[in-house]
């Protein structure tokens, strides 16, 4: 599941991401990052206007665009709000499994995959992801792939610090 996401997202990841409402729905204020590189501030008013890049380099927002246009060929407009819509859901939705992945045993649904070749589900076990609860469910299920491992994968990065 997290190789899948880390191969979609190409090194793109935002951060600091907030989550704000508006008169159309959810909208966001996030950093948006490349391989570790702060490249500007991306934000989603959810007021039905297009996704609002500021990003430092131009340069950058054209890479952006066209691996954009790379992923998804048959939107004709704003391809990069596509784009940034999926990575500000995955990252708020890793965000959610690691909480719950400190209280839990998980493994991936890897029979249900998205359009980008992620897991849609999971399953848990109310069990404490301790040693001894994973041996106990691999002598159950000695082919199980823990979520949590995958999990340990996906680094957490902090928001920049404003000048």
């Amino acid at each position: 599941m997290i190789d899948a996401i880390k191969a979609f997202l190409n090194g793109y990841r935002a951060v600091g991401i907030k989550e704000t409402r508006g008169m159309e729905g959810h909208g966001f204020y996030a950093t948006l990052m490349k391989d570790g590189k702060v490249l500007g501030e991306i934000a989603d008013y959810a007021d039905g206007g297009p996704l609002n890049l500021h990003l430092t380099n131009p340069d950058d927002e054209k890479a952006l665009i066209a691996y954009s246009k790379e992923k998804y060929p048959d939107i004709r407009y704003e391809p990069e709000g596509s784009f940034i819509a999926a990575l500000i859901d995955y990252e708020l939705s890793i965000k959610s499994l690691k909480t719950k992945a400190a209280k839990c045993l998980m493994v991936a649904d890897e029979t249900d995959l998205d359009e980008h070749g992620v897991a849609k589900a999971y399953s848990s076990w109310k069990l404490a992801p301790t040693a001894e609860n994973r041996a106990l469910v691999l002598a159950k299920h000695p082919n199980t792939k823990f979520l949590n491992d995958e999990l340990d994968q996906w680094e957490s990065l902090k928001a920049p610090r404003k000048k």
